[in-house]
C-alpha cells in the first residue's frame, strides 16, 4: 500500500518578518470564529482585513496568513485553486487596509471545508484537551488504508478531521502552486514534518526538481 505521508504537504507562511500577517478589520471581526470551522462561510461578499502588528516596511506577497487554516492569496494563486473545480473550497475577495489606511485589492480568502478523519493515532503523537479531543500534533501520521478508500479529487485538499485546523495538500496541488513561483509561502512534506523545527525551503526545491539525486 502506498504511503500517503509522502504525498501530502503543509503549505505555510514563509518566515519573513517583512510580510505582514492579516486580521479581520473592525466591521468583520465578528466572523473570526467562523473562519476556524471547516464549514462554508455564509458571507461571500468581500471581507475587510487589516495588518496585524505591521512591520516597519511591509512587503505584500502571494500568500499571507489570516488564521491558522485560512490563508489570503493573490489572483494567480486563486486561479490555481479555481482550476481544481473542488466543491469544498471557497475563494472570497478581500479588501486589505494597510498601515496608511490605503486599500489593497486583488487578494482572496481561501476557505477549505473538507474534514476527513485520516489520522493513524497509534503512530501519531498529539496533545488532547480535557474532552479528549486532539488539540495539536507533535507528529502527524496518516491512516493509509482510510485514505486509500477515498477518490483523489475528494481529498486533494483536506482538513484533518481529528483536529480540523490542520489543512494538508496533495502533492499534485502543491506542484501547481509552486509552478507559479509564489512568494510568501513554504511547503513541508508530512513525512518529514517536525512540530519543533522551522519549515525548510529545501522542500520547495525538492518539488521543483532542483534537489540533486542521491
Amino acid at each position: 500500500m502506498r504511503d500517503y505521508n509522502e504525498e501530502y504537504f503543509f503549505v505555510k507562511r514563509e518566515q519573513n518578518s517583512r510580510i505582514p500577517k492579516l486580521m479581520l478589520d473592525d466591521q468583520d471581526e465578528h466572523y473570526s470564529l467562523k473562519l476556524l470551522f471547516p464549514r462554508p462561510l455564509e458571507k461571500t461578499t468581500a471581507y475587510h482585513l487589516k495588518f496585524d502588528h505591521p512591520p516597519r516596511k511591509p512587503v505584500m506577497a502571494d500568500f499571507h496568513l489570516l488564521s491558522t487554516p485560512v490563508p489570503v492569496i493573490t489572483e494567480k494563486l486563486k486561479e490555481v485553486f479555481a482550476s481544481l473545480e473542488l466543491n469544498y473550497i471557497q475563494l472570497i475577495p478581500v479588501l486589505i487596509r494597510d498601515k496608511s489606511d490605503d486599500i489593497i485589492e486583488g487578494y482572496h480568502l481561501l476557505k477549505i471545508f473538507n474534514p476527513i478523519e485520516c489520522v493513524d493515532k497509534e503512530k501519531s503523537e498529539y496533545q488532547t484537551m480535557r474532552s479528549g479531543e486532539i488539540r495539536n500534533f507533535n507528529k502527524l501520521v496518516l491512516d493509509n488504508e482510510r485514505l486509500d478508500q477515498i477518490p483523489l479529487k475528494d481529498r486533494l485538499i483536506l482538513n484533518v478531521g481529528e483536529c480540523d485546523t490542520n489543512v494538508i495538500y496533495h502533492i499534485s496541488v502543491v506542484e501547481k502552486i509552486l509552478a507559479t513561483a509564489p512568494t510568501g509561502l513554504t511547503v513541508y512534506r508530512l513525512s518529514k514534518w517536525d512540530s519543533g523545527a522551522p519549515f525548510r525551503e529545501a522542500y520547495v526545491s525538492y518539488l521543483k526538481g532542483e534537489e540533486e539525486e542521491e
